[in-house]
């Protein structure tokens, strides 16, 4: 496991909840975007804070990742975004860069 390179997490929920599940229908990570088929085991997390109720499904290959890289500090639906700020951006890598897609997937549009 790698040693936290991430600042302390201090972000306040009135609750979160995450399990391991089976999908019984099609649904897609929230991290990768990847398809999780019916029948397929992945990550349900749900949390309310101020800014509202939240819910994730993530695929468990994402959640390994997020939970190897930022132990301290991994919130489902923002492992990427984390990845870019944490890596891409030390060492001036942009989005749209070469370098940037060798480490990370397109970033989807965010839901409003």
């Amino acid at each position: 496991m790698l040693t936290c390179i991430c600042e302390e997490f201090d972000y306040r929920n009135e609750f979160f909840s995450a399990r391991n599940v089976v999908a019984r229908k099609n649904h897609h990570c929230c991290e990768c975007g990847k398809a999780i088929e019916p029948g397929e085991k992945y990550e349900y997390a749900a949390s309310k804070n101020e800014d509202g109720f939240f819910t994730a499904k993530t695929c468990l290959l994402c959640v390994q990742i997020g939970a190897e890289m930022f132990p301290c500090s991994y919130q489902p639906g923002k492992l990427w975004d984390k990845v870019h700020q944490e890596f891409c951006l030390w060492d001036g890598i942009e989005e749209g860069d070469d370098e940037f897609f060798c480490i990370c997937p397109p970033r989807k549009p965010r839901e409003s």
